[in-house]
């Protein structure tokens, strides 16, 4: 009885989130899509940078007394292929992370990690 009763609740919840998940729009039965305006791409897309953390990683950073600071002027530009990575000694690697002044590039037991850049330049996303 118990695993009639389980199988049962089981293909409820089975068929009922198909049902959500298939179910269309208002937008979409109409037909229309709203297409957004180029300020409104820029704020969505502000917000999603933000929401995102994408700064955190991707934005060369500049050390001042209050600590690491974004460095707007490159903002998203990633590891610069000119900045270097401080020297280490590679028989210690794995026992702590180094990071590059920038706080772009990461050395670990993994090896180097270098942030992306995300502009639209061409060394970034736009190639």
């Amino acid at each position: 009885m118990k695993k009639k009763t389980l199988f049962i609740l089981a293909a409820f919840c089975i068929g009922f989130l198909i049902y959500s998940c298939s179910k269309s729009s208002a937008e979409e039965s109409s037909g229309k899509k709203k297409v957004m305006s180029n300020d409104e791409m820029i704020a969505r897309g502000k917000y999603i940078v933000s929401i995102s953390g994408c700064n955190d990683c991707h934005t060369p950073k500049n050390m001042t007394a209050q600590g690491p600071v974004p460095d707007m002027t490159r903002m998203l530009s990633g590891h610069l292929a000119g900045d270097s990575i401080p020297s280490y000694d590679k028989t210690m690697v794995g026992t702590w992370i180094l990071f590059s002044p920038g706080l772009t590039a990461y050395v670990g037991p993994w090896g180097v990690s270098y942030s992306a850049n995300l502009t639209p330049s061409q060394s970034g996303l736009g190639n």
